[in-house]
C-alpha cells in the first residue's frame, strides 16, 4: 500500500456533490431501499477515470493492477451505509479505487472508529506497514497496521505469488547491475531497476522495500 496524492475533484462532483449527498441522506431515512439511481450515482465514468488515474490503475490497498481482468470498484474508504459515514457518500477525499477482493470480500462495510484501517489518502502507509520479501507485516506495536493487514488479508496466496514473481524477475537485472564495471551501463541499469519501485508500478511498496533492504539506494 502506498500513499495516494489526491487529484482535483471532478467537475461533476463540484457541481453535484452537496445535492447528491442530501438526496442520499433523505433516502436512507425512508423505510424502503435507496433507489439505485441515487445509491450508485458515484458510479460515473468521469469520477472513475479520475480515481484510476490517481491510483495508477492499482488497487489502493493491495496495489494489484486489475484492468486486464476486472473493472475495479469505486471504493468508499469510510463506508457510506447509515451505520457508518453516509455524510461522506460522494466526498472526494473518501473515494478511491479497489480491487473486488479487497473491497467486496475483505473490507466490505468494515467501520470501527476505535480500530480504523490505514487510510491511503490521509496516512503514510509505511508508518504502519513493512515488507520482507513478498510478505507484508505491520510495524511492531502498530495496531492500525495489524488490523489493516488482517482485514484486507494482504498476505493472501495470490498476492504473495505475484509479489514473489516480481522480485524474482528483477533479480537478474540487479545481479547484472551489481557486477557491471562500465559506469555508463551501470547507471542505465540502476535507472531501469529504480523504475520498478515507482508509484505507477504494481506492488511498488514491496519492490521499494526490497531494494532498500539489499542496499540498492546506497
Amino acid at each position: 500500500m502506498i500513499k495516494i496524492n489526491k487529484s482535483e475533484k471532478p467537475q461533476i462532483l463540484k457541481e453535484n456533490d452537496k445535492k447528491w449527498t442530501a438526496e442520499y441522506l433523505i433516502a436512507l431515512k425512508k423505510t424502503v431501499p435507496v433507489p439505485k439511481h441515487i445509491k450508485y450515482r458515484y458510479q460515473n465514468s468521469e469520477i472513475k477515470d479520475a480515481l484510476e488515474k490517481e491510483t495508477y490503475g492499482k488497487c489502493a490497498y493491495c496495489e494489484s493492477k486489475f484492468n486486464h481482468v476486472a473493472f475495479g470498484d469505486i471504493e468508499h474508504i469510510l463506508p457510506k451505509n447509515k451505520n457508518a459515514r453516509p455524510d461522506l457518500y460522494v466526498e472526494w477525499s473518501n473515494l478511491t479505487i479497489a480491487c473486488e477482493v479487497c473491497n467486496r470480500t475483505n473490507k466490505k462495510d468494515y467501520y470501527k472508529p476505535s480500530d480504523p484501517l490505514i487510510n491511503p489518502i490521509e496516512d503514510e502507509p509505511n508508518k504502519f506497514l513493512m515488507s520482507c520479501g513478498p510478505f507484508i507485516y505491520h510495524i511492531p506495536g502498530s495496531r492500525k497496521g495489524e488490523v489493516t493487514r488482517i482485514i484486507l488479508d494482504l498476505n493472501r496466496t495470490e498476492l504473495i505469488e505475484r509479489r514473489k514473481e516480481k522480485i524474482e524477475n528483477l533479480l537478474p537485472l540487479i545481479d547484472k547491475w551489481k557486477n557491471e564495471t562500465n559506469l555508463t551501463l551501470k547507471k542505465l541499469l540502476y535507472s531501469q531497476i529504480k523504475k520498478e519501485a515507482e508509484p505507477d508500478k504494481e506492488f511498488s511498496f514491496v519492490i521499494d522495500s526490497y531494494l532498500k533492504q539489499i542496499g540498492f539506494y546506497n
